[in-house]
């Protein structure tokens, strides 16, 4: 798994090499379009090694520079995922998103191995006051703030279950107003993290390393929201909605697509459709599910199919121009590399967060 990471630092020191085989390219596929080379004109000379990054050999590895090293690739694979998404045709996605979920695996397990011999940040630790279960898959965590934890709507932490356990990153779906911390839990089948966190009760702890993170923000000075979902991905939106709402500084608009297979997997859509109804100036919502004819969702009577096909139906009624509206999207990779070609092909800023 670190073989190709370690590779990219050795053909970084080989001057022999081109610029772009330098910077860790493909030399199967040629410059990346998602890095925003053009493909037509050959690597950019101006986008040459970068000095700033030091030479190592496998052996030299520290676990914080093997941390960095692979959270740099790790952002790499996860552009060229989404840009390969936007193709319907190509077969690499799939494999590309196997090389992301291996790479951000050994990401994790250095950073445990860190930990546990004192040489990375050691985790801080929360009480849970209340677990809601959201249908069979999904949780939502309320957790006591700890003293001084602060952060903007929108962001993340990392997570943990324990002080030696995998670490993932999880926006916050509460306000940042609000006494306490909310997460919203998929418990993904044999995860390494998501079923211990899902298991957690009243009393119980669970562990944060660093402060919260992340640009995925809301973009005050734009008048329209438009924020598309899947599954988990409407926490972040939770959170950027009810500070809005609290703030009352400005009366931007916020339109909420969220789409899952099931009903049951559709966590806060109660609490939003309320704010709906409360706030009919400002914000709509309208979930959607992809199976209405399977067993599960029996008695829907909502919107169905996928969550972008709505999204192309429902932003024109709402989406007032480039320079006034902004798009979100979080969830699922190619939901978000689908409607970010549609949107950002007619001129909208389009912001995103992964959840895969």
């Amino acid at each position: 798994m670190l073989r190709h990471a370690m590779d990219r630092v050795r053909r970084s020191a080989q001057p022999a090499r081109t610029p772009a085989l330098a910077r860790g390219a493909d030399p199967g596929r040629g410059a990346d379009p998602g890095r925003g080379a053009d493909p037509s004109r050959g690597a950019d000379p101006s986008r040459g090694a970068d000095p700033s990054r030091t030479v190592l050999q496998p052996g030299q590895l520290s676990p914080e520079q093997l941390y960095a090293e692979l959270a740099w690739y790790e952002k790499r694979l996860a552009r060229r995922a989404f840009h390969r998404a936007a193709e319907p045709a190509d077969t690499d996605l799939s494999s590309t998103e196997r090389r992301f979920a291996l790479r951000r695996r050994a990401k994790e397990q250095a950073a445990v191995r860190g930990r546990q011999d004192g040489k990375l940040p050691s985790a801080r630790t929360a009480t849970v006051l209340e677990v809601q279960p959201q249908g069979s898959n999904i949780v939502c965590l309320r957790v006591r703030k700890p003293a001084g934890f602060a952060f903007a709507a929108g962001q993340h932490v990392k997570l943990g279950a324990d002080e030696a356990s995998v670490m993932r990153s999880y926006s916050i779906a509460s306000a940042p107003h609000e006494a306490h911390l909310e997460f919203c839990i998929e418990n993904i089948a044999h995860g390494e993290l998501s079923p211990r966190l899902s298991q957690l009760r009243a009393g119980d702890v669970v562990h944060f390393r660093g402060k919260a993170r992340g640009r995925f923000v809301l973009d005050s000075q734009r008048d329209v929201h438009a924020m598309i979902a899947t599954k988990t991905g409407i926490a972040p939106f939770r959170s950027m909605v009810l500070e809005a709402l609290n703030a009352q500084e400005r009366r931007a608009k916020f339109i909420i697509l969220h789409g899952a297979s099931y009903a049951s997997e559709l966590p806060y859509r109660e609490e939003l459709e309320s704010l709906m109804q409360s706030h009919p100036e400002r914000v709509v919502y309208i979930p959607t599910v992809s199976r209405p004819n399977e067993a599960a969702n029996a008695g829907w009577s909502g919107r169905t199919g996928r969550v972008d096909l709505l999204a192309g139906e429902v932003l024109p009624q709402h989406l007032t121009g480039t320079r006034s509206s902004s798009v979100y999207l979080c969830g699922n990779s190619a939901m978000i590399a689908s409607v970010r070609a549609e949107w950002s092909g007619r001129g909208f800023e389009c912001r995103s967060e992964a959840f895969d």
